[in-house]
């Protein structure tokens, strides 16, 4: 069964979703899977003539996942042994943007419409006084009142 393997250099974030923009440098390697592996944790032995100790991320079309590269061993000259952990979050982006969800907490925006208790809140009173300098619109008696929030 042929098999493939794409190398990437990546620099986004693990709880960035979708990382596509920020794969770089791909290496596609295609060869036969001598060895049984983990789907979820590959370890996987390739040959490449060059240096890929400097590759951080892979895809596997055939196990349909993205992954980390945890580990590189150079095993012997041009040999070079792969440990890989699945990214979740990339392997499974479409049903995650598929999801409806009600967001309570954003990193980038505060809303004090949802109250969790992780915020607190101060209610404080201030009055302030001003005479007008002439008579109000309505004849004299009436006050005008200001709320803030």
């Amino acid at each position: 069964m042929a098999f493939t393997i794409k190398l990437y250099k990546s620099n986004a974030e693990k709880e960035r979703v979708d990382k596509i923009d920020f794969l770089k440098n791909e290496i596609p390697l295609t060869g036969v899977l001598r060895d049984a592996t983990s789907v979820i944790s590959p370890t996987i032995r390739i040959e490449y003539d060059d240096n890929i100790s400097q590759y951080n991320y892979a895809y596997i079309p055939e196990f349909g996942r993205y992954y980390y590269i945890d580990n590189i061993i150079s095993v012997q000259n041009k040999l070079w042994e792969i440990n890989m952990s699945c990214d979740v979050l990339m392997t499974y982006k479409s049903d995650i943007y598929l999801q409806k969800a009600i967001i309570n907490k954003s990193e980038k925006e505060f809303n004090k419409m949802y109250n969790d208790g992780s915020y607190g809140n101060t209610v404080e009173e201030v009055i302030y006084t001003a005479e007008f300098d002439q008579t109000p619109l309505f004849g004299s008696g009436y006050r005008a009142l200001l709320t803030c929030f």
